[in-house]
């Protein structure tokens, strides 16, 4: 009599052993496509393809470790912003790159401006457009940016900063910085949405 004693006959799809780290490296190379994969569609093709059935939870860990197999661990490159920041003053002399810590040296927000964009605005209609976005990572924040018209009235990207939240402080962090960035010499007329942290 051949039975199986293994307890393989209990198994079912719906109790998967298949851990995060397994599911991330299945679809490591499609986070590398397609960055924008959700949990959702991971867990449709698993099922197509393996026939498993994973929470939703279990398949956005996966997504998050296929990105962090992909592009690198979050926690890892917040480390090396200080080192990203000395390299970057020390490569592009005429650029700003200004990184704010709090007293434990835990990361605080950092202002970002190039060269060439500031040499660029000055051909420019005289409009900046200041808006304020949310970042989506596993560490939330806001990325805060300064964006012109050009000649063909396209958006011609001015700078950026990295925040912990859209609030006046930040805003206001971040316009010194600008105005300290640009040496403004003409008159500029501001276009916002009128967020509260910019009024």
């Amino acid at each position: 009599m051949n039975e199986h004693s293994c307890g393989a006959a209990s198994l079912s799809t719906s109790s998967s052993r298949s851990s995060s780290n397994l599911i991330g490296r299945i679809f490591s190379e499609a986070i590398r496509s397609s960055p924008s994969k959700c949990p959702v569609d991971v867990r449709k093709e698993l099922k197509r393809d393996y026939g498993v059935d994973v929470t939703y939870r279990r398949a956005w860990m996966g997504v998050e470790k296929a990105r962090s197999f992909v592009y690198g661990d979050y926690r890892k490159s917040f480390k090396e912003l200080r080192w990203f920041v000395d390299s970057f003053k020390a490569s592009n002399l005429y650029s700003a790159c200004d990184l704010e810590c709090d007293d434990t040296r835990r990361f605080k927000r950092v202002f970002v401006g190039f060269a060439p964009c500031k040499h660029g605005f000055k051909f420019c209609i005289p409009l900046i457009f200041l808006d304020g976005t949310f970042l989506k990572g596993t560490h939330k924040g806001c990325l805060l940016a300064a964006c012109a018209k050009d000649g063909n009235r396209g958006l011609y990207p001015i700078c950026i900063a990295v925040v912990d939240s859209e609030n006046s402080k930040n805003w206001h962090w971040f316009m010194l910085r600008l105005k300290d960035f640009l040496d403004f010499d003409k008159e500029v007329v501001f276009v916002s949405d009128r967020h509260e942290g910019l009024l």
